[in-house]
Formats: C-alpha cells, structure tokens, sequence
C-alpha cells in the first residue's frame, strides 16, 4: 500500500494524507464512485464522513439519508462546504471508500 494524494480543506490549511490500495493506483477511473456503490456502501459512509470531513454535520447526513439519490445530496454537501467540483467530490469519495475498505480487510486478516 501507498500513500498518496493530500486534500486540504480549502481555507482551513488541514491536511489529510490517506493510503489507497496499489490495485486502485493503477486505475484512477476506479476511484471515480457511482450512484450504486454509494448507495450500497451508505452505512459505511455515513459513519465514517464526519471523520473524514470535519465540516459535515449530524444535520447534513441526516438531509442525505432523506434525499432520493443520496449521492448528489453528499456530493452537492460536498461542494459546498469544500468547494470541490462534482468529479473531484466523488474522486475524493472513492478514494476514501477504498482506503476504509482496505484498512478494514487488513484489520481483519493482518498479513
């Protein structure tokens, strides 16, 4: 695994630095999540956003969970609140699904 990509919450001089897997290094489009996988992986997501984003609230994630299409309404909180495009948002969201995924599989078969 390797580190890679820094994010920072535009104007707040925070900087996150996160590991994604090799496999996903390879192809970045991977990274790129769509409706059905956030859909899917929704619980995992919710729960770990406040982490990842210290500007998301309680409040947003439960204007989300009511939304028909959850990921447009986190993609627009997104936006918003960091100021990403719509593709930079859903990069960063894959990119952070990866990573929670991969640290999840090794915790619990440890090499």
């Amino acid at each position: 695994m390797e580190v890679v990509g820094e994010v920072s919450d535009r104007g707040w001089g925070i900087r996150i630095v996160y590991p994604v897997p090799d496999n996903l290094l390879k192809n970045q489009e991977n990274l790129n999540v769509n409706k059905d996988l956030f859909e899917s992986k929704w619980k995992q997501i919710r729960s770990q956003t406040t982490e990842w984003w210290s500007l998301m609230v309680d409040y947003d994630l439960s204007k989300v969970d009511k939304a028909d299409v959850k990921l447009d309404k986190y993609v627009t909180m997104l936006r918003v609140k960091y100021g990403y495009t719509r593709e930079e948002a859903k990069k960063e969201i894959g990119k952070r699904v990866a990573a929670y995924e991969a640290e999840q599989k090794s915790s619990v078969n440890p090499v």
